[in-house]
C-alpha cells in the first residue's frame, strides 16, 4: 500500500484500488481532493474506489445531522460509485479559523 497526497498522483494506471478521502469543510470535500476526482473520474470508474470523510458532524445522532452527513458525499458517489465509504470524527482548533481569532 502506498499513501500519497492527491497533488502528487500523476498516473492512476499503476493502482488497482484507490482510497480517496478528505476533510469536510462546510459540507464539501477539500478542493484538491474534489479536483482530483473530477479530473480522474473516468479512470476511477474502472477500478475499486473507497471514499472516506473526516468531519465534526460524524458523531451526531439526530436525523437531520445524519441526513446532512449522508449528503456530503453525494456528488462524489455519483462520479465514481465507491465500493465502500468511511466516516471519521474530526477535530478543530479555534485558532485554525479566522472567525474564532481572539477567542482562544
Amino acid at each position: 500500500m502506498t499513501v500519497h497526497p492527491v497533488a502528487h498522483i500523476k498516473e492512476l494506471s499503476v493502482y488497482d484500488t484507490v482510497i480517496l478521502g478528505s476533510a469536510i469543510h462546510w459540507g464539501k470535500w477539500l478542493p484538491d481532493a474534489f479536483r482530483f476526482l473530477l479530473t480522474n473520474h473516468e479512470q476511477l470508474l474502472r477500478i475499486p474506489v473507497a471514499h472516506f470523510m473526516v468531519g465534526l458532524l460524524m458523531n451526531r445522532k439526530n436525523e437531520t445531522d445524519r441526513k446532512s452527513v449522508s449528503n456530503f458525499l453525494e456528488l462524489e458517489q455519483e462520479l465514481c460509485r465507491p465500493v465502500a465509504e468511511g466516516r471519521f470524527l474530526g477535530a478543530s482548533k479555534a485558532g485554525d479559523h479566522s472567525f474564532f481569532k481572539g477567542l482562544e
